[in-house]
């Protein structure tokens, strides 16, 4: 029987499993009433203990969905290489991996010590709650987001119960932050409002000027042009100037939709997709199809 959490990102959750089982998962957001809340997932943990009625010494192990120490060296080198303007970078982003680096140990002084703590590397988490839980015995796994200790995009190979990892894209290219940032500058809260940029998309033309501008920005294996981005540096928000040069003022929160906003949308949601079907003929490739 396994207990996972993940903690200081947003959404914080918990979850029991057991033989392949799940016995019981939440997110904490649901127990605390904060809207995608990263704290430690305290109740989300007593929960999951309390609905299965086990204890921490019935488990066989506790796995948290990082691996802290394995970021810090490629992020310094970041930060330094980026120096002066990756400061603020290193400074947030820093905390959060100081603070998962004593994820054990905080668990341990509220619950108990576990018999074994398994430090799980992100996108590893990503791929097996995706091919674990299917009923494929092989497949290609592409996992996008925003980024993980360093990857952002990674591919694996899924045989029986193994993953093995094939390619990495790592930050800042980053498809999950080019979306943030498009998010951002439609008005609404990156790294919360992302299904409200996809469904507004919808309602947009996206025509070929607009595609002009994504595509020089980001290419079809997700490496971004730096200029168009503030994310990577740390600096307030996601995109740049070069945004408002090619797209116009950015929408405030609360204002009016207008036919712009929907037609960016649409031409940055058809970015993100060419971006991420240009790895399917890979994908067929790596299962030799």
């Amino acid at each position: 029987m396994i207990l996972g959490f993940n903690a200081f990102m947003r959404d914080a959750a918990a979850a029991l499993v057991d033989g392949g089982s799940t016995l019981g998962a939440v997110e904490e957001e649901r127990l605390s009433r904060i809207k995608h809340t990263g704290a430690f997932p305290e109740r989300a943990i007593a929960w999951c203990l309390a609905d299965a009625g086990v204890r921490v010494s019935d488990l066989d192990g506790v796995a948290f969905n990082m691996r802290p120490l394995e970021a810090l060296p490629g992020r310094i080198r970041q930060v330094v290489q980026g120096f002066p303007r990756t400061m603020a970078f290193g400074s947030t982003r820093g905390g959060d991996f100081a603070r998962m680096c004593l994820a054990g140990e905080r668990f341990a002084e509220r619950f108990g010590r576990p018999r074994d703590f398994h430090w799980v590397r992100h996108h590893d988490a990503h791929a097996a709650s995706a091919f674990l839980a299917s009923e494929f015995e092989e497949a290609a796994v592409l996992v996008v987001d925003g980024s993980g200790e360093l990857a952002s995009t990674t591919l694996y190979r899924g045989s029986g119960a193994l993953l093995t990892q094939l390619e990495a894209e790592d930050f800042p290219n980053s498809l999950g932050y080019f979306y943030s940032a498009l998010t951002e500058w439609l008005g609404f809260t990156p790294a919360s409002d992302e299904g409200t940029t996809m469904g507004l998309s919808s309602y947009g033309r996206p025509d070929a000027r607009l595609l002009t501008h994504f595509r020089a920005m980001i290419s079809d294996r997700g490496r971004i042009d730096r200029r168009w981005f503030v994310f990577q540096d740390g600096g307030r928000g996601y995109y740049g100037v070069p945004w408002v040069r090619a797209f116009g003022r950015p929408r405030a929160p609360g204002e009016a939709m207008e036919p712009r906003h929907q037609d960016v949308a649409a031409a940055g949601q058809r970015r993100l997709e060419e971006m991420v079907l240009a790895r399917t003929p890979l994908l067929r490739w790596r299962q030799g199809r």
